[in-house]
């Protein structure tokens, strides 16, 4: 069993959690792996700007303008 996004799931196949730390090795890891499911690969490079063109003490900042938090999920903004 696994939750995701608040809801219970039984997983037919094993899924696995990758955490990489450094900056450089994920900029690496969005080049040349990457994720199939869009959310996650416009969440990523988003995520990506902020830290490349943002100085730090205003990446949370800009991050919150970008994205809300909706039933534990950090969400896109969608602006009209």
């Amino acid at each position: 069993m696994k939750v995701i996004r608040g809801e219970s799931f039984a997983m037919k196949r094993a899924s696995f959690s990758l955490l990489i730390g450094r900056i450089e090795d994920v900029k690496k890891f969005a080049e040349e792996v990457g994720f199939s499911i869009t959310r996650k690969i416009k969440k990523l490079w988003d995520a990506l700007v902020i830290i490349a063109g943002i100085p730090m003490s205003k990446r949370a900042e800009a991050w919150k303008r970008m994205y809300s938090k909706r039933r534990g999920e950090w969400v896109r903004q969608e602006f009209a």
